[in-house]
């Protein structure tokens, strides 16, 4: 519901209850209406007053009990729905916008804290000889050499010796 449709509301409800009710009730419920009206911020707040002016306007037809507008119970109870409806927004807001959890302590490390590579191990496995991994840079500079020359400059100079 919106704010207009809620005041049009009120407007046909008042004189409901001028035909029905004690003019003690119609004055409580115009001073109601009043004071939600005049609640700071009151279209922002709007989903809070109209939960309280419903649970207001329930409560006191179900049980008949009467309400003091402004009173501290009455203050209380719309600083109880306030929260209730805040924390529903939160929610929903939460489900549809999830927001990922970040440590700030990991926020910039890009390889897990508990990788034990070091320079002392890295220096190690550098003399280690190559493995057949999936991975096979990770063991560091291969044992052998990988320049091609020398192998080269043999076959040349055991071809020169042949002839």
């Amino acid at each position: 519901m919106q704010a207009e449709d809620w005041r049009d509301a009120w407007a046909n409800f008042l004189p409901v209850l001028e035909r029905t009710c004690e003019t003690a009730i119609v004055r409580r419920f115009e001073n109601h209406l009043q004071w939600l009206c005049g609640t700071k911020d009151f279209k922002k707040l709007f989903p809070v007053i109209l939960r309280f002016d419903i649970e207001v306007r329930a409560n006191y037809f179900a049980t008949k009990a009467p309400f003091t507008v402004g009173s501290d119970a009455y203050v209380n109870k719309f600083r109880d729905v306030r929260m209730a409806v805040n924390e529903e927004f939160n929610a929903r807001t939460e489900l549809r916008n999830p927001t990922p959890r970040f440590n700030s302590a990991n926020r910039f490390q890009s390889y897990d804290r508990n990788d034990n590579r070091n320079y002392n191990s890295i220096t190690e496995n550098s003399r280690q000889a190559p493995s057949n991994s999936s991975r096979p840079f990770q063991q560091g500079r291969s044992s052998k050499s990988a320049d091609p020359l020398p192998h080269l400059r043999a076959e040349r100079a055991q071809s020169q010796r042949v002839r």
